[in-house]
This record gives structure tokens, sequence and C-alpha cells, in this order.
């Protein structure tokens, strides 16, 4: 499947995204057998077999494996989602290729504290409610979405994009079809467990893949406004 140029929006120079400061409370720690350095985990997704025996946990949706892709198909339901549960990383650059099937509402999530709940990880995906828009941040302890930026990009449509989030020691960095859309996000837990999710939204996840915080691809100009996070209601 060919990807569609990147963002066609206006230019303007990335900034770095700001949120108030919110601590929320520490999660349950993950043992640490289990975390690896994205530099030596250069894990890459088997989408074969069955969920489980490939290291799949559902948080819910139908999730299933398709053509050596990984697909969900509940149009209706709201932060549907799937985790990979053999392996919690630190410092690595998380990255994924998918299409939306049928609505707009596709994305990723990161260092889940753990992979049955979506309680103090983070996400970025595409909004459901306005297509053509990207927005990132993390879930508090109690479930409820803080949002930290939003990004004016092109709709998605029904081709393949990349979506790629460079998780580092304090901060991180998300770009689109290798574009940056945001920079030096604040990180309030910088290690977890890696999934996908959709919100009223068919879609089809391509390809998955674990690496190295230097795997990511040297920032260029990048064609999308970026702005910092100003109300509640847009970030959806």
């Amino acid at each position: 499947m060919t990807s569609t140029p990147g963002p066609t929006t206006t230019t303007l120079p990335t900034v770095s995204a700001t949120a108030p400061a919110q601590a929320t409370p520490k999660p349950a720690a993950i043992d640490k057998n289990k975390v690896l350095q994205g530099s030596e985990a250069q894990w890459q997704s088997q989408f074969r077999g069955s969920l489980s025996d490939a290291g799949w946990r559902t948080i819910g949706g139908n999730w299933r494996f398709s053509n050596d892709s990984l697909v969900q198909e509940d149009t209706n339901g709201f932060d549907l989602a799937v985790a990979y549960a053999r392996s919690a990383f630190q410092n690595y650059s998380y990255t994924t290729t998918f299409r939306h099937l049928d609505g707009n509402g596709a994305g990723v999530l990161f260092n889940l504290p753990s992979p049955d709940r979506l309680d103090g990880g983070y996400m970025v995906r595409y909004s459901d409610r306005r297509p053509g828009g990207i927005f990132w941040g993390y879930f508090d302890d109690n479930g409820k979405f803080v949002g930290q930026g939003y990004a004016n990009v092109s709709p998605p449509s029904d081709v393949s994009h990349t979506l790629r989030v460079v998780s580092g020691d304090k901060s991180y960095d998300v770009y689109l079809d290798d574009f940056l859309l945001a920079a030096d996000v604040p990180l309030l837990r910088n290690y977890g467990y890696a999934g996908m999710i959709t919100v009223q939204t068919a879609a089809e996840y391509e390809s998955a893949q674990i690496g190295g915080t230097a795997a990511a691809p040297a920032a260029g100009q990048t064609p999308a406004s970026v702005q910092p996070l100003t109300a509640p209601g847009i970030y959806s």
C-alpha cells in the first residue's frame, strides 16, 4: 500500500508542546526484568497465529490477525485497544504503519504501565471527530485523557500512514510519515508497554516495530500547524 504525501496544511515552525504540570499517582511497578532498552530490543511484529500466542493482550474491541496484519473491526466502540504484553520498553522508538478501513480514529499507545488497561499510558491518534487532525497526551490514573498537543494534517483517507513515537528520558517526539509534528513533549513516565487503539474506527495495522531512539529520522521542515493545549474539547 502506498502512503500519501506528508501533511499538506500551512507550514509553520514546529513548537514544543506544553501541558499543565499535572502529576498522576504512580502506577504499579513493572517487573524490571521485562523492561528492554529500545536499542537492545530491535523488536519487529509478526502478525500471525493467535493473538495470545504472539504476546498480544486485548483491552477492548475485535482484534485479530488477517493476512499478516493486525485488524480491529468494531466501528462503534471507544478506546478499543490491544497491547504487546511480553516486554515493556524504555528509551525507544515505536513505529507503526496502518490504514483506516472505516472511520478516522486510529492510533498508538506507549508507556502503558500495564498491558491490561489504559490508565497511566500515553496515546497518539487521529481524531475521530475532526478528520484531518492528530492529537497526543496521556491517561491519568483514573483513565481520564489529558491532552498535550494537537496538529492539523490531511485526513487519513484509506491509505497507509506511519506514526512514530520516540520516547526518551524526560520527553517524547511525534512523527507522521517522517514529518516531525511535536518535539520535547513532557513525560510523567518514560517506560512501559506499547499497543494500538481505535475509536469508532476499523483499522488495519500492517507493521509495528521497536528500536532505539537513534532510529528516529532527522527532523525536517514540518508542513503542519502544531498547537499547544488550549481547550479540553479539541482533543478527541
